[in-house]
């Protein structure tokens, strides 16, 4: 899969938002944990992405409104992942350039970084994956007699058995 991403500015938006009393205040976020058991957080300050993988609350990943996060699930999961992404409001006023780590350690006040940190989650939705024929062998119908109007035929049960089978990953295919 490769999903197109959400901005900063989406995802905070998607959030209770982020206030500052500070006039002119930019937005952005300061990622501190993200849960890669089922699949990989990636981030986009330009052209490519990059995996987003130890972030810490001493080595945070600054993204900026306009920057990208997505999730990649692993093949043929599905479900959520409840603690996804977490991470501290950033008003760019002091820090590092967007996607090189910093420590966010000491914070609120007259920092750049919030006290409060914030986790989002994401639902991966099941997709219908399309069966696997096996076609290694060469199955063959049961002979029949010319001119045999009324032919026996086979099952498709039978025809698939005949065959090294099909798989479908999907639960209940």
């Amino acid at each position: 899969a490769n999903p197109s991403g959400m901005t900063i500015t989406n995802l905070i938006a998607a959030t209770a938002g982020i206030t500052d009393v500070d006039a002119g205040a930019q937005q952005g976020i300061a990622v501190i944990a993200v849960d890669n058991t089922n699949g990989t957080w990636e981030y986009q300050t330009s052209g490519s992405w990059t995996g987003l993988a130890g972030s810490s609350t001493s080595a945070a990943i600054p993204l900026g409104a306009a920057h990208k996060i997505r999730f990649r699930p692993n093949a043929n999961w599905a479900g959520t992942v409840a603690s996804g992404i977490t991470f501290k409001a950033w008003d760019r006023s002091a820090g590092a350039s967007p996607g090189v780590a910093l420590n966010v350690g000491t914070n609120g006040g007259a920092t750049p970084y919030s006290t409060a940190d914030e986790t989002a989650s994401i639902t991966v939705n099941a997709v219908n994956d399309a069966p696997v024929l096996n076609n290694s062998s060469a199955p063959s119908l049961p002979a029949i007699n010319e001119d045999d109007a009324n032919p026996s035929g086979m099952t498709i049960t039978n025809l698939i058995a005949a065959t090294a089978g099909i798989t479908d990953v999907d639960a209940g295919a």
